[in-house]
């Protein structure tokens, strides 16, 4: 496992290294100069030229490539184009809220999809059943600016339940961070845990009809006992490896709720740095997400094996 854990961190330098690679290529080939955004469309050209070699856009694409990565490897990220400021700690920050989102919609699909999986595959073809596969499919289908939208509007405008009001840092006051918390991470976790929920339902019914099952029926246990004890941390494997896809499928829907709910967070910051064709900002985030995606698919490898011990990673 150690050697397995060693060679795939080779791989993710190499994999970050392509992604950040590809991504500097392709922001510098969108049109749009980011001196123009920071001094508008009217000033002269001279000025604009004259920005442009202070901040280094006058070099080739391949000399601003190999000194972004120098910078990279020392830890810093450059600083914005338009705003002046260090990308790295603002990077970070936003990185941070945005896995509050994510950390929060895993947590409630998990703790909801894996519950509601069971109880329709212990109660197949029934009318059970059928109200959860409708619950379910109502889940994947309803996009994220709907949920979100009808959410904030029922929630916070109508029932004053929870507030949604500026944002507040875990900081300045927790409770209000963790109450603002709830609508984003229930409007991202509706179309992944109806995902969970279905994967568990089938999962459990495969792993229901297998030999070991049997054999633990035929030793006299009972059909809850197997299940608890058997049946359920077999089935969860396609779990955990569908959670690891939902981790990429949710950073994308942070963009829409991040918007909706007004959460700093960085899908916000990435759309208005494209707006404002800040590249070092656009890179450092791109940087970012490779990196988390990354990693969280070595976890999830990692617990894979964990959970089904016939997987030997050498």
């Amino acid at each position: 496992m150690a050697r397995y854990v060693l060679r795939r961190l080779v791989y993710l330098v190499v994999q970050v290294f392509l992604v950040a690679t590809v991504a500097f290529i392709l922001i510098h080939l969108v049109p749009g100069n980011p001196v123009r955004a920071m001094l508008g469309q009217n000033a002269p050209e001279a000025q604009v030229r004259q920005v442009e070699h202070a901040l280094g856009l006058d070099r080739p694409l391949l000399v601003q490539f190999a000194a972004w990565m120098g910078q990279v490897v020392r830890g810093n990220f450059g600083r914005s184009v338009v705003g002046g400021w260090s990308v790295l700690p603002e990077v970070m920050t936003r990185l941070g809220n945005t896995l509050e989102l994510i950390a929060g919609a895993i947590i409630i699909s998990v703790a909801v999809g894996i519950p509601l999986g069971t109880l329709a595959a212990r109660r197949p073809n029934t009318t059970t059943d059928l109200v959860l596969s409708w619950v379910a499919m109502a889940g994947i289908s309803l996009p994220n600016f709907v949920i979100g939208s009808v959410l904030l509007l029922l929630f916070a405008v109508h029932w004053h339940v929870l507030p949604q009001i500026e944002f507040v840092s875990w900081s300045k006051n927790p409770i209000e961070h963790l109450e603002l918390l709830v609508l984003p991470c229930v409007t991202l976790a509706a179309a992944s845990g109806a995902v969970v929920m279905r994967m568990m339902r089938s999962s459990l019914l495969e792993v229901t009809g297998a030999d070991f099952m049997r054999t633990a029926r035929a030793k006299g246990l009972s059909e809850n006992a197997a299940v608890r004890r058997h049946a359920i941390k077999n089935a969860l494997n396609p779990v955990v490896s569908i959670l690891g896809l939902q981790v990429g499928a949710l950073l994308g829907g942070t963009v829409i709720v991040e918007t909706i709910y007004g959460w700093p967070g960085l899908s916000t910051l990435l759309l208005d740095a494209i707006s404002n064709r800040d590249y070092p900002v656009i890179q450092g985030v791109v940087l970012a997400i490779a990196i988390l995606t990354v990693l969280v698919n070595l976890t999830v490898d990692i617990v894979y094996a964990y959970l089904d011990p016939r997987i030997r990673y050498v």
